[in-house]
């Protein structure tokens, strides 16, 4: 079984490898955001629908994530 310190390293390795993939494809292949935007959002709900997780609910995760950084408090419907 694996511990919670297995999982937060497996999940920082996968953020570095993905960061790393993404500066390679924009130096490389020139490839821009709203591509490489495209391709991770189309890779991220696959996996949400395959996991099982509702449109509602996988909406609901992408807005609160991306008022993270914003001064507006989340407004969940």
């Amino acid at each position: 079984m694996k511990t919670f310190e297995d999982f937060e390293k497996t999940i920082l390795d996968l953020y570095d490898e993905i960061q790393a993939t993404v500066e390679r494809l924009e130096e490389e292949k020139g490839a821009s955001r709203a591509e490489i935007m495209c391709v991770l959002g189309n890779m991220l709900a696959d996996a949400a629908r395959d996991s099982g997780v509702s449109k509602e609910n996988f909406l609901r995760t992408m807005e609160v994530t991306w008022m993270q950084d914003s001064d507006e408090p989340p407004s969940l419907h």
